[in-house]
């Protein structure tokens, strides 16, 4: 059994994740609340989180990127990839939080390869979307491995709840949980 990438420290439940969180908005105007309505309940359970300025990726263990793809998987609008950006931030955890179109995102999905748990999202489902997210990285807080805790809350086939996001996970990097 391998082991698990620890990913700062968390002493408690009651404690902060001692990593870095980034909002990433690349994309403009078009998914500024969506990048506010999440750094603000997502956010607050790290011990650095941070906007980034519209069209900058900043360094963080965990990225939230809100973008749009074109079929081929670039960025519309931006010189960087996916790819490129995972290189470059080294971020262990990249959640696309924008809902995708079309099938640029098959196209985006090797860029996880070794390097990320890439997570995708065709449906924010609304208030799901942070719930979800919420509820992942306090389990992961609390000493769960990221794909434990993923395959936990949604569960594949008939039991899957419906207020549940859209996602997909690539789990580039495998087993991670962030460090107690």
């Amino acid at each position: 059994m391998a082991a698990a990438l620890a990913i700062g420290q968390a002493a408690s439940a009651q404690q902060k994740i001692a990593a870095n969180i980034v909002f990433a908005n690349l994309s403009g105007p078009d998914m500024a609340s969506i990048v506010q309505e999440d750094a603000a309940a997502i956010g607050p359970l790290f011990r650095r989180s941070h906007v980034a300025t519209v069209g900058q990726v900043s360094l963080g263990q965990v990225l939230f990127l809100y973008l749009n793809l074109n079929e081929d998987g670039s960025i519309r609008g931006s010189h960087f990839t996916v790819r490129q950006i995972i290189d470059l931030t080294q971020a262990p955890i990249v959640v696309i939080a924008s809902e995708l179109k079309g099938n640029g995102w098959q196209k985006v999905a090797e860029a996880a390869s070794g390097k990320s748990n890439l997570i995708f999202t065709n449906n924010r489902n609304g208030p799901g979307f942070t719930k979800f997210f919420r509820r992942l990285f306090e389990m992961m807080r609390d000493g769960k491995e990221m794909l434990l805790a993923y395959v936990e809350l949604a569960p594949q086939g008939s039991q899957q709840d419906p207020s549940l996001p859209g996602t997909i996970i690539v789990a580039g990097r495998g087993r991670i949980a962030f460090a107690k």
